[in-house]
């Protein structure tokens, strides 16, 4: 059995998002829900986001010989704009859910 830390770590939560957000559109879609199937689109949009806005980084020290791997958060336009279109289509979708 795979260890699930190791695809879904600490420091890669929006991939966790994404995979949460397909596994709940699925069956929202084949049910024909609406608001669900939304919802579930609009995380997956602010995962992708996330994803695009932590891009994996190496940074190489020749006096040291070593190299440094990260994740660390680089904005960009696009990740900023999914993230953000995410957010709002799940506000939404939760109100109308809710209310």
């Amino acid at each position: 059995m795979s260890d699930i830390s190791a695809i879904f770590g600490s420091d890669h939560w929006y991939k966790g998002i994404v995979a949460s957000g397909v596994a709940l559109a699925l069956p929202a879609i084949s049910f024909h829900e609406r608001d669900f199937a939304l919802f579930a689109v609009g995380m997956v949009l602010f995962g992708l986001g996330e994803w695009i806005n932590h891009p994996h980084r190496i940074d190489i020290y020749p006096e040291a010989g070593a190299e440094l791997h990260k994740r660390s958060r680089l904005n960009s336009p696009v990740g900023l704009g999914l993230a953000v279109l995410g957010g709002l289509i799940q506000l939404l979708e939760l109100f109308r859910l809710l209310f």
